[in-house]
């Protein structure tokens, strides 16, 4: 497994070679069905810290990962993932979170898994 910080938070790669599951991984993050992440873990360096409009959030420097987790909606915003194929990636994490092309499949995961979630909601109303 690999980490690396980016401009938004924290960007990792987790091979999917020789794991049993890797097929319904793929599936569900590649249909929306798991497309935000949830990270797990004891906090052993950290700070409080304020978003721009004053939202407090803890920046941890340092934790023990106890599980990641594929979502359908992950409880901090702006979370998500995508199945790559790293032959065709930056080698570099650090620099691949930093492409242009990074933020843009971010967002378009974001606007994908609202809508997604609108949908599945409205879906849900009764008359």
């Amino acid at each position: 497994m690999e980490f690396a910080n980016c401009l938004k938070g924290l960007a990792f790669r987790m091979p999917l070679e020789d794991n049993a599951t890797a097929g319904r991984i793929i599936s569900a993050v590649n249909n929306n069905e798991r497309a935000c992440v949830s990270v797990g873990g004891d906090f052993t360096e950290y700070e409080k810290r304020k978003t721009d409009n004053g939202t407090e959030y803890l920046y941890c420097s340092k934790m023990r990962l106890e599980e990641i987790s594929l979502m359908p909606e992950g409880a901090v915003s702006n979370t998500y993932c995508r199945v790559v194929d790293l032959d065709d990636e930056e080698p570099m994490l650090w620099l691949a979170a930093r492409k242009p092309s990074f933020e843009t499949d971010q967002g378009v995961a974001n606007v994908t898994a609202r809508a997604k979630r609108l949908v599945d909601n409205l879906a849900n109303l009764k008359p």
